[in-house]
């Protein structure tokens, strides 16, 4: 996605609960805001520290693997109200972050899946939302971005519900 060019402001945005930082800095014109990728990532390996497990039980995705899914404790009541059979349309708020666990065989986890709720403007096409995927057991980022494929094409059907699926 090519970047906006925006007038000259000297901008910096800290969301208080994942302290993910986006800026940039003052120049007669300036890129919009980015991501930044590593503050995103250290939120994520910390996830059972400021996220609550919305799942009683590792549950099976439609991915056939089981999980377990975190989001912030301020998000728990919008998440869990998607899992009814016809949930109301919602739209999550800009800094939240969900991490699907998947789990191994003994049911510990070692790969992430994410979604982050950005800024305005940040991907307009799916609603301004981060996808990544993380290697939990190396602590890395296997792929990041606003248009993964393989998570845009499947979260494209829920867009009532921000792109976000609940629980079975």
């Amino acid at each position: 996605m090519p970047a906006r060019r925006l007038p000259a402001i000297l901008l910096i945005m800290v969301h208080p609960a994942t302290g993910v930082l986006a800026g940039c800095t003052e120049n007669d014109e300036v890129d919009s805001p980015e991501l930044d990728e590593a503050a995103l990532l250290q939120a994520v390996l910390a996830y059972s520290e400021s996220l609550s497990r919305v799942n009683p039980e590792p549950l099976l995705s439609k991915h056939s693997a089981m999980v377990d899914v975190w989001v912030a404790p301020e998000n728990v009541a919008q998440y869990e109200s998607l899992g009814s059979s016809s949930p109301l349309p919602t739209k999550f708020s800009e800094g939240t972050l969900i991490v699907k666990n998947q789990l191994d065989e003994d049911l510990q986890p070692f790969n992430a899946t994410v979604m982050y709720k950005a800024f305005p403007g940040y991907n307009p096409e799916v609603n301004d939302w981060w996808f990544a995927t993380v290697d939990l057991r190396s602590g890395e980022l296997d792929e990041a971005g606003p248009d993964l494929p393989s998570c845009v094409s499947c979260h494209s059907d829920v867009t009532s519900t921000d792109f976000v699926f609940g629980l079975p």
